[in-house]
Formats: C-alpha cells, structure tokens, sequence
C-alpha cells in the first residue's frame, strides 16, 4: 500500500512526523518532503499520486491562502478522476470539519492527538477502505441536496409561470 501525504507547507514538521510514524508501521508514504534535490515539484507530485493507492490530507481551518496546496491538490484529483484511491483526513484538533474541504466532509477523520495513534488509525483504514466514509454524513449530504433539488425545480417552475405570464400580458395590451 502506497500513500501520498498532502499538507499545508507551514505543517511541514508535523508532516515529517507522520510519515515517520507510519513509516514504522512500514507503511510505503510519500509527501513532498521526500521530493529529490532539484526534482521539480509539481511532476513529483504527478507521479507520486498517480503511484498512490491513498491520500492521507492533514487538514486545518487557515490552509485554504496555500496555492502550492491547491495545485497539489488539483493534481491529485487529475490522478484519481475514477475516485478509486482511499482519503483519509487528519484533524489537528480543533478543527472545524464544515470548513475543510467538501471532499472530505463524509470522511471519518483521524484525530492528530499522538503521531502512533494516528499512525494506527490510518493503517486501520488503508486496511478497511469503506470504514473511511460516514454513513450519517453521506445520507445527510444527501437530503440536502435533494432539498436544494427540490428548491431548484421550483424555482425553474416559478421562472417558467412568471414568463408566461409576461407574455401573456404582454400580448394583450
């Protein structure tokens, strides 16, 4: 199992932290810490994620002015566009989930408390793919956008009734 790790470049050192704890889970884990000297960035990032079986995302509310973040990102979904890869996301507690990215909002989190325990949790996952998603939020996401459905369809009729009627009056004066 391979492993792509994406982190806001101010959490570098909590990322290194990470990989070296799942690293002795001897968890294969790549992030752009370990890019070569002179390897350019964004094709190391192309070919890591498109090797990966996994993104693990270490999140947090104030990561979202990072560009290079973004493009990595953007990048990773490119790799993934059948989302067939795990992601799970890693929570410095306290985190707002609502803020991070929509992507991930049905996803389980790992809770950053202690690096083995993270490291644990996400071995657990990588192992049980499906456990990553919750239910709850999957079905509440759901009704909400069934609810937005619903909105939109009336809205689209009420525009069609108030242009007929424009018409309509339009036509007998």
């Amino acid at each position: 199992m391979r492993v792509f790790l994406s982190f806001p470049q101010k959490d570098a050192a909590i990322a290194a932290q990470i990989e070296d704890a799942l690293r002795r889970r001897h968890i294969d884990i790549w992030s752009t810490l370990d890019r070569g000297a002179g390897e350019d960035l964004l094709s190391a990032v192309d070919r890591e994620s498109a090797n990966s079986d996994a993104y693990v995302f270490l999140l947090e509310d104030d990561s979202t002015d990072d560009e290079l973040l973004h493009s990595e990102r953007r990048r990773l979904f490119r790799n993934d566009l059948e989302r067939q890869k795990t992601m799970i996301p890693i929570l410095k507690a306290p985190v707002n989930r609502q803020r991070g990215p929509g992507f991930l909002r049905a996803h389980r989190p790992v809770y950053l408390t202690n690096f083995d325990d993270a490291a644990e949790r996400i071995e657990y996952f990588l192992r049980h793919p499906d456990e990553t998603i919750d239910p709850e939020l999957v079905a509440e996401s759901r009704a909400r956008s069934a609810r937005w459905d619903e909105e939109f369809r009336e809205w689209i009729e009420y525009l069609r009734n108030h242009s007929e009627n424009e018409s309509t009056e339009a036509g007998s004066q």
